[in-house]
């Protein structure tokens, strides 16, 4: 009987120490993100995604949605398109059409229906218009996962 007990109390404390590492562990991690950009009236932005997947194992194609939103979220450009594994899209902005510098936000999402598995690599290209010469890369990054208020480690 004392033996029991004792490997039931050792059951709960593991299961306790489980459930607070998963808590703290993000099992589905955010898609890769990226931040606001300026891009004025003399040059464009490129959202770009490769299908980085390899074509002679499954996954298949991958639809994606590539956008380009203001401030507010309103999109500004948007696409559909369809990435076979080892192929690339993208989509451009051009600020031309305004006199203005606008603050962009370059976002994309693999939809539902595309093959389980997807894997992407994408970056958004800022392009001078006058001479096409790439004046900056910004690599999508992985965003940490949001940390719970309650974790007292965390506060000074």
């Amino acid at each position: 009987m004392k033996r029991k007990t004792i490997y039931v109390f050792g059951a709960a404390i593991a299961g306790l120490v489980c459930a607070w590492t998963l808590r703290a562990f993000n099992l589905q991690p955010d898609p890769p993100a990226f931040a606001l950009i300026g891009v004025t009236p003399f040059e464009t932005a490129r959202l770009g995604v490769v299908n980085v997947g390899e074509a002679s194992v499954p996954p298949g194609p991958c639809r994606i949605q590539l956008q380009f939103a203001d401030v507010q979220g309103n999109a500004l450009k948007q696409d559909v398109v369809t990435v076979m594994p080892g192929h690339a899209a993208s989509l451009d902005l051009s600020a031309e059409t305004s006199a203005r510098r606008l603050e962009v936000h370059p976002s994309f999402a693999i939809l539902p229906d595309s093959a389980r598995g997807c894997r992407l690599a994408a970056d958004v290209q800022l392009i001078d218009n006058i001479t096409s010469r790439t004046l900056a890369i910004l690599p999508a990054v992985q965003l940490p996962a949001v940390q719970d208020t309650a974790d007292t480690s965390l506060r000074r």
